[in-house]
């Protein structure tokens, strides 16, 4: 029985990790692309818009050249995460629907990068 609880332990965050991304690319002036990508993790945003950039840059048989990168923590901070625990605690849950955090996507990854030949 804990090996099962282990293994899906393991698939749900392995899950968690490849779903929890979101990418989008916009192309820029002088063959220049931005990319943004949001995750649960600042590694997972980072790296998401390295790869993407990546992936793109191979289809067009050239290398990623990095001009910007940042990423930024755009979530709930600790003091409100507690205050809406505090509030999940004290509001009666028949009367009221309770306040809920926002989603999970709290580290936004800009890439600013031109495809250079090789």
């Amino acid at each position: 029985m804990k090996f099962i609880i282990k293994i899906l332990s393991i698939a749900t965050l392995a899950a968690m990790l490849t779903c929890c991304t979101t990418t989008t690319i916009v192309p820029q002036v002088g063959n220049m692309y931005i990319i943004s990508a949001m995750s649960t993790t600042e590694a997972g945003a980072a790296n998401a818009v390295i790869k993407k950039a990546k992936g793109m840059c191979e289809s067009e048989k050239g290398n990623v050249k990095v001009i910007d990168q940042d990423t930024i923590y755009q979530g709930v901070d600790v003091s409100q995460q507690a205050l809406i625990n505090l509030a999940n605690k004290v509001l009666p849950s028949n009367k009221t629907e309770p306040p809920s955090l926002p989603p999970d996507h709290a580290y936004k990854s800009t890439l600013t990068f031109k495809c250079e030949g090789e």
